[in-house]
């Protein structure tokens, strides 16, 4: 599992937009997530997981390629043959189709023309239905008796003889895939890409598959509002697809601890597809890199933590945390938990009953103030709000909690900031 930043192109930087996603080192990226709480004042939330690798906007093909999708090769030149899948998965404009094109053009330099025999397939998933983009028929897609998959209809198995016509082949699927104009790409892809090269070894007569996965772009709720019936019924099937894509891997994963693990592929057409791959007959053979491409602009830093969870599940033994601004938390090993009731009470004065808030500030204060201190009107002729006392507490300057509780400026401003202090440990 690798992650992949793109840069913050024209417009974002022209809107203001800045930078919320950082590589660490070689293997922990970091995820700042601008946040608030209700009464209370922003907050920064930052996420960290530790991938197999993570690439900036510096990053160049070449050295994408070398430092995530290497492995591949190993099936590319194994006469005994093999199943190789590398996918790219995130929100639209995060950069999947580009990513998956560099990976093309440097995978294709190192393809054995010479000693085998190669062919190429392009099939494009439109909701439930599956095309031959090089013949443009939609086609079926089954499972044989040997329990793998197959396509019923015309579709094409086009053979290659060298580097450029591999490329351009590739390229045609590209742009004879589906794509709609969305506020975040003029050519989004709406569809589910699958580049299979299929290489016969003439030696050995053993056949090694390698896919190139383009994924549809993953959307959020509040990304359908604006959509009509079509393209909500689009949405919906991409990204019950790609929960499913999700759980295969998953239960892939868990299956090598255990094998009676059921890994869906005939969740959806794409699991199903990629059947040889998510559930192959021999594990050793088996290649498979997911790329989560990102955008790093504050603007879509919901999507990104989406991805960013995505990415962590389908990595076993990922190391993770989320840093919320308290002290000493990085060594928490969970992206986004909710507080146990206990750590609740025991923390943040918003669950605390008035008589604790009370003991808390005659503790802090060395029983010179008293709750009731603060608290000098409970009444109102308006039926307007009246917060509760810890809000009160809260709003009040510290001028005010000098001169309610009669204390020293100083030792108010002392107690104030203690006070406030709870609600960011809390956070």
């Amino acid at each position: 599992v690798h992650v992949k930043l793109r840069p913050l192109n024209k417009l974002e930087l022209n809107q203001g937009h800045y930078q919320s996603i950082f590589c660490v080192d070689q293997s922990v990226t970091a995820l700042y997530y601008p946040t608030f709480q209700v009464l209370t004042d922003a907050a920064l939330e930052v996420h960290s997981n530790e991938f197999d690798g993570n690439h900036n906007e510096n990053t160049t093909h070449d050295e994408f390629f070398h430092s995530s999708c290497s492995s591949i090769l190993h099936i590319v030149h194994n006469s005994n043959g093999g199943e190789g899948a590398i996918f790219a998965y995130g929100q639209t404009g995060s950069g999947k189709t580009y990513t998956i094109n560099g990976v093309a053009e440097r995978l294709v330099k190192d393809l054995p023309y010479s000693s085998s025999e190669i062919h190429i397939q392009l099939l494009e998933i439109m909701g439930d239905n599956v095309k031959d983009l090089l013949s443009g028929n939609l086609v079926k897609v089954m499972i044989n008796s040997e329990g793998n998959p197959t396509l019923v209809g015309n579709s094409v198995l086009r053979q290659i003889m060298d580097e450029v016509e591999c490329l351009n082949t590739i390229n045609e699927g590209f742009k004879l895939r589906k794509t709609i104009g969305t506020s975040k790409n003029d050519t989004s892809s709406r569809s589910h890409f699958i580049c299979q090269i299929q290489i016969r070894h003439l030696k050995t007569n053993k056949i090694s598959n390698i896919k190139l996965v383009d994924l549809a772009g993953s959307e959020r709720h509040s990304d359908s509002k604006n959509h009509d019936s079509e393209r909500l019924k689009e949405a919906i099937y991409i990204n019950s697809s790609l929960m499913a894509l999700k759980d295969c891997i998953r239960n892939k994963i868990h299956k090598s601890k255990n094998n009676d693990v059921r890994i869906p592929t005939r969740s959806s057409k794409l699991t199903t597809l990629l059947k040889n791959v998510l559930d192959p007959v021999d594990e050793s053979n088996v290649r498979l890199v997911m790329i989560a491409a990102m955008s790093p602009s504050t603007h879509d830093v919901a999507h990104s933590l989406d991805t960013f969870r995505y990415a962590a599940a389908l990595k076993p033994n990922c190391k993770s945390s989320t840093n919320k601004p308290k002290s000493n938390s990085s060594s928490e090993s969970v992206v986004s938990t909710k507080p146990s009731v206990k750590s609740q009470t025991d923390s943040s004065p918003m669950a605390w009953s008035k008589s604790k808030l009370n003991s808390w500030i005659e503790i802090n204060s060395e029983r010179k103030v008293t709750l009731d201190d603060f608290i000098v009107q409970r009444t109102s002729d308006n039926n307007d709000f009246i917060p509760p006392p810890w809000k009160m507490l809260y709003d009040l300057t510290a001028e005010e909690w000098k001169l309610r509780s009669k204390l020293t400026l100083k030792q108010a401003t002392v107690l104030r900031n203690s006070y406030k202090s709870l609600f960011l440990k809390k956070r």
